[in-house]
């Protein structure tokens, strides 16, 4: 394989989109529809698609579904749906800042110009993820909330 390929960002940017985007619409199916490989040709159209309402659109179809698994709001703490939005699970970890100190840790090597999520990850404390009680009691009644995130001289 060539090292100067010019479809390689075209791939990458497919396997993004069919595996962090869609994967609840695309999910055992193995297919990208076909809008999605049209517009790859074009990167720099790629830079400004708005992404994030694509995704927040397949996480609400995702929660309907689920809703109507369960046949009404759902009583367990314990689903997940597929295609949540990352960064909307990441944000109250950037923005409260005790919650930033109990659940997240640096990431050793990480490069300066990786996005600001990519510098922290989650702390590792054998359990699948965190309990919604865990979190409200190391909240408290802390209201000290970065409401705005300003970026670093990297970003």
């Amino acid at each position: 394989m060539k090292e100067d390929n010019e479809d390689l960002p075209k791939i990458a940017l497919l396997f993004f989109i069919g595996y962090v985007l869609t994967r609840r619409n695309n999910k055992a199916k193995g297919y990208i529809k076909s809008f999605f490989l049209k517009i790859v040709d074009y990167l720099s159209l790629c830079e400004v698609f708005p992404w994030g309402t694509l995704s927040f659109l397949y996480y609400l179809e995702s929660l309907k579904d689920m809703v109507k698994k369960f046949k009404g709001p759902v009583a367990s703490w314990t689903w997940s749906i597929p295609c949540y939005i990352t960064h909307l699970e990441i944000l109250p970890f950037e923005c409260i800042a005790l919650l930033k100190k109990k659940y997240r840790v640096d990431v050793e090597r990480a490069a300066s110009t990786c996005p600001r999520m990519c510098m922290t990850e989650f702390l590792k404390i054998g359990e699948k993820g965190y309990p919604l009680q865990n979190i409200y009691k190391e909240i408290g009644t802390d209201k000290e909330i970065e409401s705005l995130l300003l970026p670093t001289t990297d970003e």
